[in-house]
Formats: structure tokens, C-alpha cells, sequence
């Protein structure tokens, strides 16, 4: 238990050259215009070996780039406002995404919690919101209709239309568009047929992104004059083929035999997402999407909102195959795999009872799917895809652990997620309300988190269980690299969480641990016995559960346990020497609790380089700081 990693760093580096990046919160301009709050929380600025670091920002589907923040010093303690000229945003329930310093540029601490995902309301302005509402084509060329969505009539300007044939640029017109009430529409005429099959893109710019109130929405795509070619779908389909499977009413379909309207579903989706649209963005979600069952813990779909949810996921897995949008492939993986991806089953079950759809705890968590689109985005966003499957749910899980906090009997689920019972939707986990924690609904929620968003880049998650001395409790099984989790509240509980120097922190590998870990410690435990009197396995399987993680702690050891140790020595010693009810022995002996707390001390010691108080403020400080970032600040 010496602190060898805290010495390693420390020698090398010297704490004093390590910054810590993080975005804190958004704000808004006077006009609507979005400001990037980033702080520097660590104890110095950067090296003079480091870059400068850059700064991205995205708002729901739409990419307003990447800036330098060659103007910040980086001082520690130091806030930086960017504000990104040329994106306004107006309207309810916008995603807001950005993240500093993606490419690594500035060594650090550690590397976790650079990012902030936000659900806001962005305040109305009293201007107008032009927006391409459709593209059509005639004998006389490619017409757009433009409709003002915004709260009061457009400026009459001069806009500049880009038009894209399969993404090749074919016109550039400057056309004046008189002023359009607010709601009205006008059709006008672009210089160009669209007699030609292809997929048109038209985005406004010039003196309209001055006026507009929103200029996220400038840009629409359709395939014209007919809808886009869907064979390649349809083949990777069909060589899916039993892998896709549909229960309703009649009973469970394969591809072969699936219903028209389901078809119809997948189709419909297929080709919103093609022309870079959200099949149903999440303010069509319907509020009570069921017939009430008078139970706020079960919650149904109807059946069509099942046959367009499961449609959606079902496109938006053979859009990323086909389209190559990760490294792996969906036809490498099992059967067993597949049908992760494909059985509407692991989404809900078919109740003849109410002609619905009941969502299933026991086999999706506690979980209400809708457009895979803000999931993808999210992963997209945060870079968390990477070279391959294991690597892809390690950034997940270690988003989770910087982020996230297990839902308390005093939330208030309508307040968090403006949903009315516990079956969480996952958009509104991963983007928060300002100045609110990411809260998921315990192990079962965190279960459903993880398995929809890894859904939506094609990595199967199966739910699975693990009996402790305190019940049933559920766990993420990642079958394509055989590995599991103990408990799904593992990201967030105990002493995983990232904070503190990177050397110190658990490893993600100690939080999914591989199967064969997991039938030692959990399934088939040896058990621990005092004379006769041995463990029950779910008493052992506890008693191993918290040694692994605190043992995982005690090897940096982690500032996690540091803090607790330098709050409350006493209380902590009490805990680490406690006893599951039922259990014949301790977690550890007091001997071993005495080693343990022996090497923190050291530790801190040394992280204060000979002062033990300076240690100390630099462990409180590392919590404090984690913690601001992982609830961010109000708007």
C-alpha cells in the first residue's frame, strides 16, 4: 500500500505543473449568442511544453465548430469566457454540448470531466427565425418554402442560399426575402432543377444570420424528386434476417414476416436520417405515452410510439453498419449478440391485457427510449467511440463515474427529467438542467443509461443481476469483450470517482471486470468461515464486493479515499472494520485498516512535498472542484 503512484508523479512532474480544464456552464448573450464558461480548477497553469488547448461547442445537431482559447492564461482559478459569435439559439429544450481542450493539448491532472451537456430553455428574443420548412421540385426549379417560426416578423434581406447536390455545391443566389410574419411562410424559387435523383441541401447565410433569432436551423436536406435509395439498408437487413425480431400481438416475427407497419417504421426513419433530420425530436415525445396502469413504476407504450421507437433504433443501427460509422461490425457478432441490438423484446414486452407495450425493467432497466439521435450525438460529441468496442464502453462507463449520482428519495423525477415516473428518459440523464446533477435511477437506471446509449453506436449491453446481502440489484453485461460490472452504482459510488492526479485514480478495468472475476468474487465465492459459521454466498458476495473496489482505492491510494480518510478518520475506520449483517468476519482487520490508513498518510505528506496541511487542502480542493464541475453552474 505505499504511495508509489502519488511519488511517481510528484517526482516527474511536481503537482504544481498540473492545470485541470474543465467547462463550468453556459450563458447567453443579449442577443442570444452562446458563451462557454472554462475554469481552470487545478493548482497552476499549464507547462511550457504544452499547447494551447481548443474549445468545442454543439447544440443539438448542429456543429458550431471548434475555437482556440489562445486568449486565456490559464492561471489557476481562472474562468474564460468564449463566445461563440456566430451561433444564437432561441427555444425550449435545446442540447447544449461542449468540451475543452479534445485533443489533449495541455497536460493535466487528470483527463476526465472536460466536458458539460446541458438540456436549457434559451431565452426568446423579439426577433424572427427564418427556416427552410420544405424543398420541392417542378418544371420551373427547385422551390424552398421558408416559414418564420419566431416570436415576430423577419427583416426584409438579401439571404444567400447554398445549394448541395450530394453534397457538391451547384448554386450560391443572393435572393431578398421581404419581411414574413410571425408563423407565415413564402415559397421561392432557386436557379436549379432538381430533375436529377439526389439528396439537395440548402443553407441560408449572409445578412439573414444577423437578423435571425436562431441560426442553428438554417439548413434543410431532402432527397428530390423522389425519397432516397434504401436497398443497401434493406440487403444489410435482410442478411440480419432472423436477428431482427418483433413481438405484437400475433406473436414474434422475424424480418421475413414483419408487418408492413413496421417496415413502414423503419423506412420512414431510415430516410429522416439520411436527410440529417431526427425521425421524432424529443418534444414530439408524448408526455404519458400510456395507458395508465396507476403505478408510477411501470409505464407502458402505445402501440404505434412502440412500432416508431423501435423502428428508430432499428434504422439507426443499419445506418451506422452501412454507413461504417464505428470499427466493428454488427454480421461479426453472435446471434445472441444481435438480438441485443434488434429484439424489440429488450425494449418492451407486447401485454394483450392493455393492447400495449410495457416497458421492462428486468430486461432494459429502468429506461424510456426514444430517438437514438441525442444519444449518438452525445457519444459523437464527446469522442467516445474508439478503436474498438472495449475502449468505446470505457469512455462511457468513465463519463458515468464523472458525472453521475444515484437518484435520492427526495427527487423530484418531473423537476429532473419533465417525466412522470422512474423509467428515466436517457436524453434527459446525459443533459441536465442548469445547476442540476446527471441523476439516474439507481443501478437499474444506470443499467438502461448504458445499454440504450452503447445501442446507438452498435455495442450490445445485457442486463444482468447480482445477488448481495442487500438484494437483487442489477449490473451491465458487455458480452462482445466478456466483461460485467459488480453493481451498476460502481461508477459512482465508493471511491471510483476521477479525481485527483490520473496515477491514482481506480481504474476503469477494476470497475468492469471480466467474467471469470466476476464468478469468483460474486456467483461461486470461496467463503469466509470462523470455526464452522462460514458466509452465506450472497453475505460473501458483498463482503468481496467492497474489499475489490476499496482494495482498487487503497493501491494509489485514490484522493476518493484520502478525503474520507482526512474527513473522518475515525468514522471511515469504523466503516472498513464494519460487517454485512449475516457476515462471520470484517472487510478488514484493524491491523490492516492500520496499513492502509499508514500509506495515505504518507501519501499526503508527500502530495504536500513535506507539508501535511498543504497535502491535505490539495485532496479537499481536488473534491471540491469535481464536484462543481460535475453540477455546473445556472445559467
Amino acid at each position: 500500500m505505499a504511495p508509489l503512484r502519488w511519488t511517481l508523479l510528484i517526482g516527474a512532474l511536481g503537482l504544481t505543473s498540473c492545470p485541470k480544464l474543465a467547462v463550468v456552464s453556459f450563458l447567453f448573450s443579449s442577443s442570444n449568442q452562446v458563451i462557454v464558461r472554462v475554469t481552470n480548477t487545478g493548482t497552476t497553469g499549464p507547462d511550457e511544453d504544452d499547447g494551447v488547448p481548443s474549445l468545442f461547442f454543439s447544440v443539438d445537431s448542429y456543429n458550431a465548430g471548434e475555437v482556440s482559447l489562445s486568449g486565456w492564461s490559464l492561471l489557476p482559478g481562472s474562468s474564460y469566457d468564449r463566445t461563440f459569435t456566430g451561433t444564437r439559439v432561441m427555444g425550449n429544450g435545446r442540447r447544449l454540448t461542449a468540451v475543452v481542450d479534445p485533443a489533449g493539448a495541455v497536460r493535466e491532472e487528470n483527463e476526465y470531466q472536460h466536458s458539460q451537456t446541458r438540456w436549457v430553455d434559451a431565452p426568446y428574443q423579439d426577433r424572427g427565425d427564418l427556416v427552410v420548412e420544405d424543398l420541392y421540385n417542378s418544371t420551373a426549379g427547385l422551390y424552398a418554402v421558408l416559414r418564420n417560426q419566431g416570436p415576430r416578423a423577419t427583416d426584409g434581406t438579401n439571404v444567400v442560399f447554398t445549394v448541395r447536390r450530394d453534397g457538391v455545391i451547384v448554386a450560391t443566389p443572393t435572393i431578398y426575402v421581404s419581411p414574413i410574419t410571425a408563423g407565415g411562410s413564402r415559397t421561392i424559387l432557386l436557379p436549379l432543377s432538381a430533375g436529377t435523383q439526389a439528396r439537395y441541401a440548402v443553407i441560408m447565410s449572409g445578412a439573414i444570420a444577423i437578423s435571425n433569432g436562431d441560426t442553428t436551423n438554417d439548413g434543410y436536406a431532402e432527397f428530390l424528386p423522389a425519397g432516397p435509395d434504401l436497398s443497401a439498408y434493406h440487403d444489410t437487413m435482410e442478411a440480419l434476417g432472423d436477428s431482427l425480431i418483433w413481438e405484437d400481438a400475433a406473436g414474434l416475427h422475424t424480418y421475413a414476416s414483419w408487418p408492413a407497419s413496421v417496415r413502414s417504421a423503419v423506412d420512414y426513419s431510415l430516410t429522416r436520417m439520411m436527410e440529417g433530420k431526427d425521425p421524432f425530436p424529443t418534444h414530439v415525445r408524448p408526455y404519458y405515452p400510456v395507458p395508465q396502469s396507476g403505478s408510477l413504476d411501470s409505464g407502458y407504450y402505445t402501440t404505434f410510439w412502440a412500432r416508431y421507437v423501435y423502428g428508430m433504433f432499428v434504422a439507426h443501427s443499419i445506418w451506422v453498419e452501412v454507413n461504417h460509422q464505428v470499427p466493428w461490425s454488427v454480421m461479426s457478432m453472435t446471434a445472441a449478440q444481435r438480438a441485443l441490438l434488434f429484439d424489440s423484446r429488450g425494449f418492451f414486452r407486447y401485454r394483450a391485457d392493455v393492447n400495449a407495450y410495457r416497458l421492462e425493467s428486468g430486461t432494459s432497466g429502468y429506461v424510456s427510449p426514444w430517438s437514438p439521435i441525442p444519444l449518438y450525438r452525445f457519444a459523437r460529441d464527446l469522442d467516445l467511440v474508439g478503436i474498438d468496442q472495449e475502449a468505446t464502453i470505457y469512455a462511457a462507463v468513465d463519463w458515468v463515474r464523472s458525472y453521475v449520482r444515484h437518484l435520492n428519495t427526495a427527487d423530484d423525477t418531473e423537476e429532473m427529467w419533465d417525466w412522470p415516473n422512474g423509467f428515466q428518459p436517457p436524453e434527459r440523464v446525459l443533459f441536465a438542467k442548469p445547476g442540476q446533477r446527471h441523476v439516474s435511477n439507481g443501478c437499474w437506471g444506470t443499467t438502461g443509461l448504458l445499454k440504450t446509449l452503447l445501442r446507438t453506436v452498435n455495442v450490445p449491453v445485457q442486463q444482468g443481476f447480482a445477488q448481495l446481502s442487500s438484494g437483487n440489484h442489477s449490473r451491465v453485461v458487455f458480452p462482445t469483450i466478456g466483461r460485467t460490472m459488480i453493481h451498476s452504482d460502481d461508477p459512482y459510488s465508493g471511491y471510483t470517482r476521477p479525481y485527483g492526479l490520473s496515477t491514482t485514480i481506480v481504474p476503469t478495468s477494476e470497475i468492469v471486470i471480466t467474467d471469470a472475476e466476476f464468478r469468483a468474487l460474486i456467483e461461486a465465492p470461496a467463503l469466509d468461515c470462523v470455526g464452522s459459521s462460514c458466509n452465506s454466498v450472497p453475505v460473501q458476495a458483498s463482503v468481496n464486493h467492497t474489499r475489490h473496489l476499496t482494495d482498487a482505492a487503497a493501491a494509489g491510494p485514490s484522493f476518493n479515499l484520502a478525503h474520507d480518510y482526512l474527513s473522518d478518520a475515525a468514522a471511515l475506520r469504523a466503516t472498513l472494520t464494519g460487517r454485512p449483517a449475516g457476515a462471520v468476519a470484517p472487510y478488514y482487520t484493524s491491523a490492516q485498516v492500520d496499513a492502509m490508513f499508514a500509506a495515505i498518510e504518507e501519501a499526503v505528506v508527500e502530495l504536500g512535498e513535506g507539508d501535511r496541511a498543504r497535502g491535505r487542502s490539495l485532496v479537499m480542493q481536488a473534491d471540491n472542484a469535481w464536484l462543481e464541475t460535475a453540477l455546473g453552474l445556472d445559467l
